[in-house]
């Protein structure tokens, strides 16, 4: 039986979306705006203290389920010069043939549940 190809980790969109609420174009202010009120500032200001958001496009709910982090709301962050610690974690393994099981494996006790005050610990993560 042969064995299917490793897809490359993949944790981020390439590029923002046409319509990504975060970015100035007419379909993504619109998009923006249909939004509950308040919200885009409050993904705004997770953003700024460092937090990660996923793509509309790519959510359970309205998306195709792969849950990828926003191209636009690391737009955003990198213009301020903020990367978030899922980014931080994230971009070692880039390429890698690794299933995102198996890296969060490997990341296991990296992450704190957003509910815990406790810091972070910070470790060096090996990539593939």
């Amino acid at each position: 039986m042969k064995k299917k190809p490793a897809k490359k980790f993949t944790w981020r969109m390439p590029t923002p979306c046409a319509d990504c609420p975060l970015s100035d174009s007419k379909a993504g202010q619109h998009l923006a705006k249909s939004l509950n009120p308040g919200r885009i500032q409050g993904i705004k200001a997770g953003l700024l203290q460092g937090s990660h958001f996923i793509c509309h496009e790519t959510t359970r709910q309205i998306g195709n389920g792969s849950n990828l982090v926003c191209a636009g709301a690391l737009d955003f962050q990198h213009a301020r010069g903020i990367t978030s610690r899922y980014e931080e974690m994230c971009r070692p393994f880039e390429g890698c043939k690794e299933s995102r099981k198996e890296i969060a494996r490997r990341l296991k006790g990296l992450v704190r549940p957003e509910t815990s005050k406790a810091p972070i610990p910070r470790r060096k993560v090996t990539p593939c």
